[in-house]
């Protein structure tokens, strides 16, 4: 990458090392997530699915190794517990992040 004067380095050396956003994963969700539906893109709101906040949040706890969930259909789960952490961990605290899903055999 090539810079036009030292400025413009020490610029993107700030970006770099600055300090983690201090926010939950829902305020996060509500801030950068957004979803498909309804003809067109809808950002996230915890209104709709206020029943995730708590189990999106506690993803992000050093109290727990992991996080179990088990609920009913079209609720909002992948998008609250898998799309809302990544978006976290992308653009508020990067970070490594290990997602594992089951696969059926049969």
């Amino acid at each position: 990458m090539t810079y036009k004067t030292a400025k413009d380095a020490r610029l993107n050396l700030f970006k770099t090392v600055r300090s983690p956003l201090r926010i939950s994963i829902s305020e996060a969700a509500e801030k950068y997530v957004l979803l498909k539906g309804g003809g067109g893109l809808t950002p996230w709101t915890t209104e709709k699915s206020a029943y995730m906040v708590e189990p999106m949040n506690i993803i992000n706890s050093r109290l727990v190794n992991s996080v179990c969930f088990m609920g009913p259909a079209r609720t909002g789960k992948t998008q609250a517990l898998i799309v809302a952490p990544m978006a976290h961990s992308m653009t508020c605290e990067p970070s490594d992040m290990m997602i594992v899903h089951t696969d059926r055999t049969q």
